[in-house]
């Protein structure tokens, strides 16, 4: 973590600067959940796989440890940050001119199709599962957006 810098992959300047102006732009709809799932989460059920290979043998499982829609990570933001953070749906050109081709395909994926991971089903092999919130406070988010 860099001093006095939030830590992890949504401390990208893009993200880091939009909440800090208390907007958080991305091109979802804004009823369209998000899955996520922390590098920790993708440890601990490797972890997993190795301890139990006799269950995990052959099987597939989507991982996600939370899924909001973008206001509902926006409002994260803000119980975390301690700012008002608000969600604005960017156009997908604008997208596409920031972010480039291959990234704008993958919000287009999140947005039609995106992933189902079954996270209660998760959350009962690993109780641990990293929420969003969870995340950002571990990351070095909290307190960040206050203005005193």
């Amino acid at each position: 973590m860099v001093e006095g810098r939030p830590d992890g992959p949504l401390s990208t300047p893009q993200t880091t600067q939009q909440t800090s102006r208390g907007t958080l732009a991305q091109p979802l709809d804004p009823d369209k959940p998000l899955q996520q799932v922390a590098a920790e989460d993708l440890g601990a059920f490797a972890a997993l796989a190795f301890e139990r290979p006799d269950e995990w043998m052959g099987r597939e499982v989507d991982l996600a440890g939370d899924e909001q829609t973008m206001p509902e990570i926006a409002g994260t933001f803000s119980r975390v940050t301690g700012r008002e953070i608000h969600y604005s749906q960017a156009p997908w050109d604008q997208i596409e001119e920031q972010m480039g081709e291959e990234l704008t395909i993958m919000w287009r994926w999140f947005n039609a199709v995106g992933y189902e991971a079954d996270i209660t089903a998760l959350r009962q092999e690993y109780p641990k599962l990293t929420t969003f919130e969870r995340y950002l406070r571990s990351h070095g988010w909290e307190g960040t957006g206050r203005v005193d």
